[in-house]
């Protein structure tokens, strides 16, 4: 019998500990009626929430407020700050600012409008990420924090969809096949049947076509009709997410809090529908119980997403401005 012993190095890129105290250096506010806060949930909003044109975003920094420890392996001036935005729905970052530390001098506010952001989405929410690390014209070699990657301070402000009713997120694929990446918009993809006990990115992805991506989010910036047709892609995948996930659920007992099963529920209420009547239909063995539950389910989700009230706004005929 052989014993084998592993050994394991590691560089610690993440120096965050015991530099100094940065409080007072960020804050942020996604309201221009609001004013800045250090709180790292900016807001939870309902699903169908326009972060693109309700956020306008501030962010205060003043690198005054940190205060060095005397035994700290870098000094101010070594310093930068690096802001970063995430979009959940197309898993883009956007590196909106980069400044050294001494440039900066006092506090400054950073405005930036997310509708100007032409190439982003927002449809579930963002992260404004601020960083703290080593000078891009720094000598790596003559400081112990030897890496840009090492960040000696990090905070990530949140503006997000509430998790009890964002079901899914989108995944941008190449989805290969010419008849899909030609034709097809989004599609699913189960992964698991345990809905009641794991959370929904581990029991259904949804997929967006790569090839769509640019398409899709000016389709989003379309103040005219851009909404209406995201629902209507939407309605669908809800429905289809809802109808099968009560098929698979066990409700013999509670589910898991953050399961897709339980997601589902807080989605049902919504609906003003019970879930468990909407279960036994989905396995009832007349196909036509199934397809008129269906039916209304799909009928509801168009209600809750006021699909046809965005089609009565809708103005057509052309777009020129007298």
């Amino acid at each position: 019998m052989q014993s084998e012993i592993s050994f394991n190095v590691r560089r610690k890129d993440f120096y965050i500990d015991d530099v100094g105290s940065f409080d007072g250096f960020v804050a942020v506010s996604q309201d221009p009626e609001k004013p800045v806060s250090e709180e790292e949930t900016l807001c939870v909003e309902d699903y169908g929430f326009d972060f693109k044109n309700e956020c306008v975003l501030k962010v205060r920094i003043n690198p005054k407020a940190i205060k060095l420890n005397n035994d700290s392996l870098v000094n101010l001036e070594d310093l930068q700050v690096v802001i970063v935005l995430t979009d959940y729905c197309l898993n883009k970052r956007i590196v909106l600012f980069v400044k050294a530390l001494e440039e900066i001098g006092g506090e400054q506010d950073l405005n930036y409008r997310l509708n100007e952001l032409a190439e982003c989405s927002f449809s579930n929410g963002f992260e404004i990420s601020v960083f703290v690390t080593l000078r891009r014209d720094r000598d790596r070699a003559n400081f112990k924090i030897w890496n840009r990657s090492q960040v000696v301070f990090l905070k990530r402000f949140t503006a997000r969809i509430s998790h009890d009713e964002a079901l899914f997120q989108v995944n941008w694929v190449d989805f290969g096949d010419p008849r899909e990446s030609n034709n097809v918009i989004l599609k699913t993809r189960w992964l698991d049947s345990n809905v009641s006990i794991l959370p929904s990115f581990e029991v259904v992805q949804v997929l967006g076509n790569l090839r769509l991506r640019e398409q899709f989010v000016r389709l989003e910036s379309n103040s005219h009709f851009g909404h209406f047709c995201l629902k209507n892609m939407a309605v669908p995948l809800v429905s289809e997410i809802t109808w099968r996930c009560l098929q698979l659920a066990n409700f013999e007992k509670d589910p898991e809090q953050d399961s897709l099963h339980y997601q589902v529920l807080a989605l049902c209420q919504k609906l003003d529908l019970d879930a468990d009547e909407i279960r036994r239909a989905a396995l009832d063995e007349d196909s036509q119980v199934r397809a008129n539950t269906l039916a209304m389910l799909n009928a509801r989700v168009q209600s809750l997403f006021s699909v046809g009230g965005d089609l009565a706004t809708i103005r057509f005929g052309g777009y020129r401005t007298s």
